[in-house]
């Protein structure tokens, strides 16, 4: 069964139950662009913001950080939910 749309897995992949994002969290243009294609992207508080652009997955309520990059919590929870009803 897929679990995303094509422009999804442009920007994350799935590493076991995390949908990882496969860029640099200190690069701005890829985090801007996923969100942009995004239909989940949700403006987090504003004190919880990084990236000066408002639409970035860097600003996004459902981002996790991680040592490397960070992951789309959003994604994960909508893979589980489909896997659920399979």
């Amino acid at each position: 069964m897929k679990r995303t749309t094509p422009a999804i897995e442009t920007w994350f992949e799935l590493r076991g139950e995390h949908w990882v994002f496969k860029f640099s969290k200190h690069h701005s243009n890829p985090p801007r662009m996923a969100a942009n294609a995004c239909p989940y992207f949700m403006q987090d508080d504003e004190d919880e913001m990084v990236d000066d652009e408002l639409i970035s997955c860097l600003n996004c309520v459902y981002r996790r950080w991680n040592s490397q990059s960070f992951e789309c919590v959003k994604l994960a929870l909508l893979s589980h939910q489909r896997d659920s009803e399979a």
